[in-house]
């Protein structure tokens, strides 16, 4: 997210749900001069469909009466289907209805804040100021837990969501990847001589030389105590190849200028096309048994 235009603040994105259109333009507005990006919809079925083809959104605010679906079974519909986003999506309702009951019934369906009709700028304002911060921590969690603490690359769990993605993407564009496995020669050995410390900080520098040696649409994971693994979308398994063996090199000289000069790497190398059909599960299971052919040769 970037910075806003006129309060200095986070950007972010708002579905903006309402059926009256002069609510509607004055919402957009005030959304857009605090330096916000929004998307529009007159009904809770048009903003149910947004929603669904937006997944960066970061707010909702929606009126509560509305034709067709109201507000509330927008409400439930986004709260039932957020386990399947990376962002939470906070929601707002923009009502006239301030009755205890019915802002009781808002929250029970999910909701986490309203204002009240007509608009009020300053609270507006001031409710996004307290969206970002909640918005920001909720990103942040979910960022950790798809993170590896020690190297800060990828974890598996991010490998298993992202090769999901990729194999979506490649059966509807055709798209191609690679998949390249890494694995540190004579670790055991390595931390049995020098111990965990030493080991963990030999695991950072070796995910350091492939995040550095990588492009920029490539993708590292630490997937095993001594192993990793880097995504290489739209590359041949030529391309591939030289790739690994620069990073190969790359690791070779760094390590031996830490001390290291036995530890070597050991790459294995398999590739996704849409034709093939293959798994995430098949793919990964082909990148390691040509990781341990690759281990094989080394040990000879």
């Amino acid at each position: 997210m970037e910075t806003g235009s006129e309060e200095g603040e986070i950007e972010m994105k708002l579905l903006l749900a309402e059926d009256d259109a002069v609510s509607r333009t004055i919402l957009k507005k005030s959304v857009e001069k605090l330096g916000h990006q929004s998307v529009v919809a007159a009904d809770g079925e048009e903003a149910w469909d947004l929603f669904q083809k937006t997944p960066d959104l970061d707010v909702i605010i929606s009126d509560w009466m509305m034709p067709g679906m109201d507000g509330l079974e927008l409400c439930r519909r986004i709260r039932a289907s957020q386990m399947d986003r990376e962002r939470y999506p906070y929601f707002i309702f923009l009502t006239t209805m301030d009755e205890p009951e019915h802002l009781a019934a808002g929250m029970q369906a999910g909701a986490d804040d309203y204002m009240l009709k007509p608009l009020d700028r300053e609270r507006l304002r001031l409710c996004l100021i307290s969206v970002e911060r909640v918005t920001s921590m909720h990103r942040e969690l979910a960022e950790r837990t798809l993170r590896d603490p020690l190297t800060g690359l990828g974890n598996r769990r991010r490998l298993a969501e992202d090769l999901a993605a990729l194999r979506s993407r490649a059966g509807r564009y055709g798209h191609c990847y690679c998949l390249m496995t890494l694995g540190i020669n004579s670790f055991e050995e390595y931390s049995g001589s020098y111990g965990r410390a030493e080991s963990d900080a030999l695991l950072r520098r070796v995910a350091e030389v492939i995040s550095a040696g990588s492009r920029a649409g490539d993708i590292a994971y630490r997937y095993g105590d001594s192993e990793f693994i880097l995504v290489l979308p739209e590359q041949s398994i030529e391309g591939a190849a030289a790739a690994a063996e620069r990073l190969r090199q790359s690791a070779g000289r760094i390590l031996e200028g830490n001390g290291a000069g036995y530890v070597t790497l050991s790459v294995g190398l398999t590739r996704f096309a849409p034709a093939e059909r293959k798994s995430a599960g098949e793919l990964l299971r082909e990148a390691e048994r040509a990781l341990r052919e690759s281990e094989r040769r080394w040990r000879q």
